[in-house]
């Protein structure tokens, strides 16, 4: 009996816990996966951009992506949504780092592909200069935004 009581507690737990993360983006259209590591070979590093060389002219020529770079999604290995910014022109592709040890090394993903949207974590790294455009009403985030 105390068995059972165990098996069932342990069926009831793995139940809960076993969708594990919610995810944001869907990836289940995705036709492509590519595999990307961070590297760091220095002191432990907190909240950094990071770039990264990938030609989004080469992804569009190859039907990899939408014009709109609607469907892409970057995770980490547990799954959770990584922001990034798709380089244009030869400027390179940035992604956004939590935390990152000394001397290791972090694996993402990059999900291309499909008919779906993917609703990835699409951001802008503005870097040190920051921005400054005129005034227009076609620029404003409204209220739904992060930075």
């Amino acid at each position: 009996m105390k068995k059972l009581i165990i098996s069932v507690g342990m069926l009831i737990l793995a139940t809960i816990i076993g969708p594990g993360t919610i995810m944001a983006s869907t990836i289940t259209d995705a036709i492509y996966m590519a595999d990307i590591r961070a590297t760091n070979a220095s002191y432990t590093a907190q909240q950094v951009s990071v770039p990264f060389i990938w030609s989004s002219q080469s992804l569009l020529d190859g039907y990899y992506i939408d014009p709109d770079f609607s469907n892409l999604a970057l995770r980490d290995s547990g799954g959770v949504d990584i922001a990034f910014m798709p380089g244009y022109g030869s400027n390179p592709w940035m992604m956004w780092v939590e935390q990152i040890s000394q001397n290791s090394a972090i694996n993402y993903n990059l999900y291309t592909g499909g008919e779906t949207a993917m609703g990835g974590k699409l951001a802008y790294f503005p870097g040190t200069a920051g921005m400054s455009v005129v005034d227009s009403a076609s620029l404003e985030l409204g209220s739904d935004f992060e930075i």
